[in-house]
C-alpha cells in the first residue's frame, strides 16, 4: 500500500501495482463508541445520498474479480444487532412529515412468479438481516411497486421520491430507532429555472 485516505466518507487506498480501491462509506466507523458497542441494537446515521435513475430491475450479474464491483446506489441504512433477532427485523422509510413511504422487513414473503417468466427478470423482495453483527441495507429512493391483484407480488418498480428529507425507522422487537438523512437531486440533472 502507498497511500490511504478517508475522502466524503470514503476510505481510498493505493498500492504498488498501480490500482486503487474504495471501502465505501465507512460512516458507522465515526459513530462507534462504547455505548454502540454494548447496546443490543443500533441505527446509525446515515449519510445524505444522491437520488440517481438506475434503469430497469434486472437482477445484478455474478461479481466478476476481473470487473469493478460499483456500489448499489441508493440511502446506505447501517444497522448493528449484539445478537440474533428473535422476531422480525422493520424497516420504514418516512418522508419530512412522518409519512410512512416505503416498509422493508425481515420476513420471507413466498412470490409466485407466472408460469414462463425468466426468473432472472426481476430481483427478488429486499428483505433485511436478521442475524447479530453489522448490516448495510440500500433503500433506491422509490415508493413501492405496483401489486398484482390478490398477490403480495410487485410487478416493477415504484416512482422515484422527490428531493428532501427522510427518516429511517428501524424496529427490533419492542426497540425502535429513527434517523433523518436527505435525498439530495442528482448534480448533473439540470433544472429549469
Amino acid at each position: 500500500m502507498t497511500d490511504i485516505k478517508v475522502v466524503n466518507q470514503d476510505l481510498a487506498f493505493s498500492i504498488m501495482g498501480r490500482s486503487f480501491w474504495i471501502l465505501y462509506d465507512v460512516t458507522p466507523l465515526h459513530e462507534i463508541s462504547e455505548q454502540v458497542a454494548s447496546a443490543k441494537a443500533h441505527l446509525f446515521q446515515p449519510r445524505d445520498a444522491y437520488r440517481l435513475n438506475t434503469g430497469g430491475r434486472w437482477r445484478r450479474p455474478a461479481p466478476d474479480p476481473a470487473r469493478p464491483q460499483y456500489p448499489q446506489v441508493g440511502a446506505n441504512i447501517h444497522y448493528y444487532l449484539a445478537s440474533d433477532a428473535e422476531g422480525e427485523v422493520g424497516l420504514e422509510i418516512l418522508d419530512g412529515q412522518g409519512a410512512v413511504v416505503r416498509t422493508f422487513s425481515s420476513k420471507k414473503v413466498a412470490e409466485k412468479r407466472p408460469e414462463g417468466e425468466d426468473p432472472r427478470r426481476r430481483a427478488p423482495r429486499p428483505r433485511l438481516a436478521k442475524d447479530a453483527g453489522m448490516h448495510r441495507f440500500v433503500w433506491d429512493f422509490r415508493y413501492e411497486g405496483p401489486r398484482g391483484e390478490g398477490t403480495e407480488r410487485t410487478e416493477g418498480r415504484g416512482p422515484m421520491v422527490p428531493p428532501g428529507t427522510y427518516q429511517a425507522r428501524l424496529t427490533v422487537g419492542d426497540w425502535s430507532e429513527t434517523r433523518s438523512f436527505e435525498a439530495k437531486m442528482d448534480p448533473r440533472v439540470v433544472t429549469a429555472g
